[in-house]
């Protein structure tokens, strides 16, 4: 088993070093396929930053009635605890809006003016980062009318930016992951055709389908590994002089991927050579 396993690994390797041209062309595609999947990894990253971000600012503002009694208060907030996406819920009397509110030009004078006790109570519902913008607008709907409720405020536009991020993200991993797929194929196709003698030979000795299509099984995870390890260093640079490339306000929020993701990238990259092979060994080694 031991002794196989070396002469399949020696023989990827062989098939390397022979189509050093092919290995370049198809390595080198590789690795900016996977970069651009390291890249969408960053997105995410920042993503979840932004995820983050959205539990420490209100998704739902209600404004309090004049009118409204304390009891038709706590109903609010007990409701509002109640939904499953809702983290958290917060009561802001007149002052704490005013604090919040204080710095805005526009309310400002007519603060000066007519004092804070033309401010409104309010209760603020902090949402789970992973809540989905129609359930936000749902919990809105149920609670905008409520016997409590002046008016209110949905706070949905970021929801929305960080959705349509992670479903154009998975759209353009599954875009990449399936050109890697053909690149590797095409490049095991070439080397299926450049030692077609040497497989037929192999054919006639008495050699399994197993024993002949391993050394290109090989071969397709090597050139993923590889391509996922230059991939990673594409991003050293950006590591290295981030603050000197990128002005540090644009920078600051942008997180790239972590050491654990750079690990997955040049697995992915080892398991779609290793599938870009297969695929392409069932077809051409008949």
């Amino acid at each position: 088993m031991i002794k196989n396993l070396a002469y399949f690994i020696g023989e990827g390797t062989k098939n390397i070093i022979r189509n050093s041209s092919v290995t370049v062309i198809s390595v080198t595609l590789i690795s900016i396929s996977l970069f651009i999947i390291g890249v969408m990894f960053s997105i995410f990253n920042t993503v979840e930053l932004l995820i983050d971000n959205l539990s420490s600012s209100p998704s739902l503002i209600f404004y309090i009635k004049e009118t409204a009694n304390i009891s038709d208060r706590e109903d609010l907030m007990t409701r509002l605890e109640d939904e499953q996406a809702v983290k958290r819920v917060e009561f802001l009397n007149k002052d704490d809006v005013f604090s919040k509110i204080k710095d805005d030009e526009n309310i400002e004078d007519l603060i000066e003016i007519y004092g804070k006790d033309i401010l409104p109570e309010a209760i603020w519902a902090f949402t789970k980062g992973s809540v989905k913008p129609d359930d936000l607008a749902a919990i809105y709907g149920r609670f905008k009318d409520h016997q409590a409720v002046e008016s209110s405020t949905l706070q949905k536009q970021l929801s929305d930016l960080v959705m349509y991020l992670k479903n154009f993200g998975s759209a353009i991993f599954i875009l990449f992951s399936l050109l890697v797929v053909l690149i590797v194929g095409n490049a095991i196709r070439l080397s299926v055709f450049t030692k077609d003698q040497e497989i037929y030979l192999k054919r006639l000795i008495g050699a399994t389908e197993t024993f002949v299509r391993f050394p290109f099984m090989v071969e397709g995870i090597l050139k993923g590994l590889i391509g996922g390890v230059v991939a990673d260093l594409f991003f050293l640079p950006l590591y290295l002089f981030k603050n000197s490339i990128f002005p540090p306000e644009i920078f600051s929020r942008f997180a790239l991927i972590s050491p654990v993701q750079a690990i997955y990238m040049i697995i992915i990259g080892g398991v779609f050579g290793w599938l870009g092979s297969l695929i392409s060994a069932k077809i051409y080694l008949k």
